[in-house]
């Protein structure tokens, strides 16, 4: 059953990409690793992107009051103030199936036209990729 899941994510993705990239939409890519771990340099980026000023309390999620959905199992990263990286796949992907996602020829071909790498963490972008170079969103 996992190979369903990974073609059809591969399926999802592939289909997000074309169709940003037929309509010639602004975009940039993010990956959970990269904004997880590089938190401030990928927040930068993004708001930079976008022609928004980057504040570095933007990186306190602890410091201010949230609409929608939080997770309960996750209040103690607001009381704890302080990030928190999620490596569950890790423990609860079983390891052949870790290994058949990251040697896979056709993912691996789609995350080389992204620019994208797999590392022990998860996947990151490689310096200086960005797949879309597309304009920034108008103001």
């Amino acid at each position: 059953m996992p190979a369903v899941w990974m073609y059809r994510w591969l399926l999802q993705n592939r289909a997000i990409t074309d169709f940003i990239g037929r309509h010639g939409l602004p975009a940039t890519l993010v990956t959970y690793r990269d904004l997880a771990k590089e938190t401030e340099a990928q927040v930068r980026r993004l708001t930079e992107w976008m022609g928004l000023t980057y504040e570095p309390r933007q990186l306190e999620y602890w410091s201010g009051e949230h609409i929608g959905s939080e997770k309960r199992a996750y209040e103690w990263v607001k009381k704890q103030k302080t990030h928190h990286f999620d490596l569950r796949w890790k423990t609860e992907l079983a390891p052949e199936w870790q290994a058949r996602i990251c040697c896979d020829r056709l993912v691996n071909d789609y995350l080389r036209e992204l620019g994208l790498a797999f590392t022990d963490e998860g996947l990151t972008r490689l310096s200086g990729s960005d797949p879309y170079r597309g304009q920034p969103p108008r103001a």
